[in-house]
């Protein structure tokens, strides 16, 4: 039996791991006075004083304004004894993602919401903090819309962004390379994308490095929607950015305008649209699609089902996470909302300006930029163009070939009259109860913290999906076989790959999932093996749960 799990950090008592990512820990907790928090806990220990400064600096700013109405309230933050970064924050039932896959927002309440989110952005930009990851999951929904996850860019928390519909032109590069990218202007993208999703609509182009061509397409007409709303969103989303209104400037017309009225009923809005795979989660929910994953930029979630239907807490997950500090003899520093008057700048480049606030791109956490790397985007538009085509031509090969390789697969299996794996046709779609088989290693790594702490954090996760359970759903409606794509838990997206296995993986490719069906009952999978394999750097950790169908 594992031990029951403890914090690092005094005073507060956890609930469920939420995340994990190669930078950070995210737990669901509450704190001394009953309040449930999400607390994120770096992996890195920061022993350069200049870096747990830019820390503290960028907390302290980030609790002061947190005072907007529409920012989630810091109840804490600091560095623990043995120097990881921590941030606690305000959390809820749900986001804004969670409320649209029910029904997207009407016209007035998309006026609303961007009001509210465009003046939150107006403060930290004012402040000199980009958010860097406006999402509908990064969006608490209760009495008001509430921004949270500036994490994201956080020092010793930060993690990339990686490439999704959501990313701004500007940010494209840094995306594709792994870099951390955040700017007034693109947040300014970003939440225009999200109230454009959120209403119905669609953004026209893909996630992919090709779609920059795309993004200077206008928005189509969004049903319901006044012109001028249309032309405002279209102006939010420019592809340049010097072109777009300013954060204060998207307030203060969506003020004025008439939003319209949707008259007929509202579109429908998948979650996979609204919750990219690669966010960390920022609130609980009794939603039965809480999420899997462990990573991802602002990463993947493993979370089990945190409230009851009375909405109070269920009993923490079982597994181990980092050994507690001893409780040091004085708070840890910066363990109070409130900070010091002025705070250090978080970037090399000085005390932001409120005028204009800085960007902030910062090199990877996986390490200092490689002597003589070549970045594709550091030559001329031509050249950026170009390598772009020649990577669309490359991936568009690769397809073909695979796509070839895996119709004589499946041809020369016709021909021998048997499938793969007897099961090619069962309906892989539906919900499983999962139990955990195995985990290798079988006991924590002893002599190594960094190891110790990603083996207990795989095994939690684990548990914590097993407590939730497995959902897959079709990626395209009417698919359901075993030669589909399918979505698990939290938009994760498993690919078969035709031996009837299916795989998936986080952003950062650490984390890979390996789904195997068993045999089938009536025309359904009836039970499956799921791998989750976790390699941080020389060290793997593998969990296999079984699972069952239940529905």
């Amino acid at each position: 039996m594992i031990s029951p799990v403890s914090l690092p950090v005094p005073g507060f008592r956890p609930q469920v791991v939420l995340d994990q990512d190669r930078m950070s820990t995210v737990w669901l907790a509450a704190d001394e006075r009953g309040r449930t928090v999400v607390l994120t806990i770096g992996h890195r220990v920061l022993v350069d004083q200049a870096d747990r400064g830019a820390f503290l600096a960028w907390a302290e700013a980030l609790s002061r304004v947190a005072a907007s109405p529409s920012i989630a309230d810091v109840l804490a933050h600091g560095i623990t004894e043995d120097g990881r970064p921590y941030l606690a924050v305000e959390t809820g039932a749900g986001t804004l993602a969670d409320r649209v896959v029910a029904r997207a927002i009407t016209p007035p309440e998309a006026q609303a919401y961007g009001l509210a989110l465009s003046e939150a952005l107006a403060a930290a930009h004012a402040a000199g903090l980009a958010h860097g990851a406006v999402r509908p999951a990064a969006i608490l929904l209760g009495n008001r819309p509430v921004l949270s996850g500036f994490d994201a860019v956080a020092p010793g928390l930060g993690q990339p962004v990686p490439l999704d519909e959501f990313t701004p032109p500007e940010h494209l590069g840094a995306a594709i390379e792994g870099r951390i990218a955040a700017t007034p202007g693109g947040d300014v993208y970003d939440l225009a994308a999200t109230l454009v999703v959120t209403l119905g609509g669609h953004l026209p182009w893909a996630p992919s490095p090709a779609s920059m061509m795309s993004r200077s397409k206008p928005l189509p007409p969004i049903s319901g929607i006044s012109p001028t709303l249309l032309a405002l969103l279209q102006a939010a989303t420019a592809v340049d950015a010097a072109g777009r209104p300013t954060a204060a400037g998207l307030a203060a017309a969506l003020s004025e305008l008439d939003p319209g009225e949707r008259t007929g009923p509202a579109p429908a809005v998948s979650r996979t649209a609204v919750q990219p795979s690669t966010l960390r989660r920022i609130a609980g929910t009794t939603l039965e699609s809480v999420g899997t994953g462990f990573g991802g930029a602002v990463g993947g979630t493993i979370a089990a089902k945190v409230l009851d239907a009375s909405g109070s807490p269920q009993p923490a997950v079982g597994g181990t996470a980092p050994p507690a500090a001893a409780p040091p003899s004085s708070p840890p520093a910066g363990a109070q909302p409130a900070g010091p008057p002025s705070p250090v700048a978080p970037s090399s480049a000085g005390p932001p300006s409120p005028a204009a606030p800085p960007s902030h791109v910062a090199p990877s956490p996986h390490g200092a930029h490689r002597v003589g790397r070549t970045s594709l985007f550091s030559g001329s538009t031509s050249t950026w163009v170009i390598s772009v085509v020649i990577f669309v031509v490359i991936v568009a090969g690769g397809v073909l070939v695979h796509t070839q390789l895996r119709h004589g697969s499946h041809s020369g299996s016709s021909s021998s009259g048997t499938s793969n794996s007897g099961t090619e046709q069962a309906q892989l779609a539906g919900t499983y109860t999962l139990s955990r088989s195995s985990v290798d290693p079988a006991q924590e790594p002893g002599g190594d913290p960094a190891a110790a702490r990603e083996w207990e954090g795989t095994v939690d996760g684990a548990d914590g999906l097993a407590q939730e359970g497995l959902t897959i759903e079709p990626q395209s409606s009417g698919c359901t076989t075993q030669d589909c794509t399918f979505v698990m838990n939290h938009g994760r997206v498993l690919s078969p790959d035709g031996d009837g296995t299916f795989h998936g993986s986080d952003a950062n490719g650490n984390l890979t999932y390996t789904l195997r069906p068993g045999p089938s009952e009536n025309g359904r999978v009836a039970s499956l093996e799921l791998s989750l394999t976790n390699t941080v750097e020389t060290y793997t950790t593998t969990v296999t749960l079984v699972g069952t169908r239940t529905g």
